[in-house]
C-alpha cells in the first residue's frame, strides 16, 4: 500500500513539474482584461468659468489614450483636450466660460483592450 501511494504521489508531482511552464506561460499573455474606469464633468470655477474635465482610472498600466471634447447643445466644439499615457490615472481639463444652457462632453478613451465612448449631458 505504501508503494502505491508513493508511486500516485510521484506521478502526480511529475505531472504538476510538466504543467508549470504552461500555467506560468499564461499569466504574461495580456490575455486579461483590464477594467478601465472612465469619468468626466464639468467644474465649476468661479463666475461663468468652468473646468471640463476626464478622467481614467487604470490599474493595469496599459497604453491608453483620453481624448476629452464639451460640445454645446448644438453639436459646435466648444474646447477638446487629450493625452496618451500609461500612467495608473490619466486625465485631461480645459477651463471654458459657458452660459446657462445643455452641453454634451464626449469622452473617447482607447487602450490595448478596450475602446470606448462615454458621452455625459452637464446642465449649468
Amino acid at each position: 500500500m505504501k508503494k502505491k501511494l508513493l508511486c500516485v504521489s510521484l506521478v502526480l508531482m511529475m505531472c504538476l513539474m510538466a504543467a508549470m511552464p504552461t500555467f506560468a506561460d499564461n499569466q504574461n499573455t495580456g490575455e486579461i482584461k483590464s477594467a478601465l474606469q472612465v469619468s468626466g464633468d464639468l467644474y465649476h470655477v468661479t463666475g461663468s468659468q468652468y473646468t471640463a474635465w476626464a478622467r481614467v482610472l487604470n490599474p493595469a498600466l496599459e497604453h491608453v489614450s483620453l481624448t476629452m471634447g464639451l460640445y454645446d447643445a448644438n453639436n459646435n466644439l466648444i474646447t477638446m483636450s487629450g493625452k496618451t499615457s500609461s500612467d495608473a490615472i490619466v486625465k485631461v481639463s480645459s477651463t471654458v466660460t459657458l452660459t446657462s444652457g445643455t452641453y454634451v462632453m464626449k469622452i473617447w478613451v482607447t487602450g490595448n483592450t478596450v475602446s470606448r465612448l462615454i458621452t455625459v449631458t452637464c446642465n449649468i
